[in-house]
């Protein structure tokens, strides 16, 4: 099976997120990289209207770049596994000394504080289906040391009609009332277009880490089904099925 991130880019002025390229582990062991040419919204041909320049590693749109190792621009972006105090978050994160670079860039993003790169799974569609998972975002903000997600508690999401941030926002909602975070922006345009089309969807799973840092404390696994008209729109708009 080919694994497959993608690499996103976010305009600090505007919070404003685009999908610039793809990150391939072949089954071959072998890394690719490319950029994502295909004409669409929040795409590369969009981020270097506003304010994107190429990596200066990979400075050519149209090429594949190759590596039987991770990238040095990517691998630099991995915490580092002989810190003493990483090694209980990678415990809780389930990374384990087994776990591959790809492995561990999936799990934590590949976030740095110096740049606005960010690494992330892509919506997976199977005919009219979706499935994706992703790490709830502002946990901190909403929530106290008191607070927790226990069995019996009930999720759903709901557009952020208000937010002043981001006219796409979806917030997650624990037991009707109390907001206890948002999904990550990148996959909000489309969550929010399945709320507002009254699609079903599911939170399959939500696994809870009271241990874990704010950013990995809560992952939400979630799947529905969406029309035709969604469908084709976000299998060659925003993301790409695996």
């Amino acid at each position: 099976m080919t694994n497959k991130l993608c690499l996103l880019w976010q305009n600090v002025m505007t919070r404003q997120w685009y999908h610039i390229g793809y990150l391939i582990l072949k089954d071959s062991g072998m890394y690719v990289f490319k950029y994502d040419e295909t004409e669409k919204h929040r795409g590369l041909k969009e981020a270097l209207l506003n304010g994107y320049r190429l990596h200066p590693t990979f400075p050519e749109i149209g090429k594949e770049y190759e590596s039987k190792f991770l990238f040095s621009a990517f691998l630099r972006r991995l915490p580092d596994r002989n810190r003493k105090d990483y090694a209980p978050i990678f415990t809780e994160l389930g990374i384990t000394q087994d776990s591959s670079d790809f492995d561990l860039l999936t799990i934590t993003g590949g976030k740095l504080n110096s740049d606005s790169y960010e690494f992330v799974k892509p919506i997976q569609f199977n005919d009219n289906e979706f499935s994706l998972e992703f790490y709830l975002r502002g946990w901190r903000h909403y929530n106290d040391s008191s607070d927790a997600l226990v069995n019996g508690d009930e999720l759903r999401l709901e557009v952020d009609a208000d937010n002043q941030h981001d006219p796409n926002a979806v917030k997650v909602v624990k037991n009707e009332t109390k907001v206890i975070g948002f999904v990550p922006a990148f996959y909000s345009e489309f969550l929010r277009e399945v709320i507002e089309n009254q699609l079903p969807y599911t939170v399959v799973d939500c696994e809870y880490d009271e241990n874990a840092p704010s950013l990995f404390k809560v992952k939400i696994k979630m799947s529905g089904n969406i029309d035709e008209a969604l469908l084709k729109k976000y299998e060659r708009d925003v993301f790409v099925t695996i």
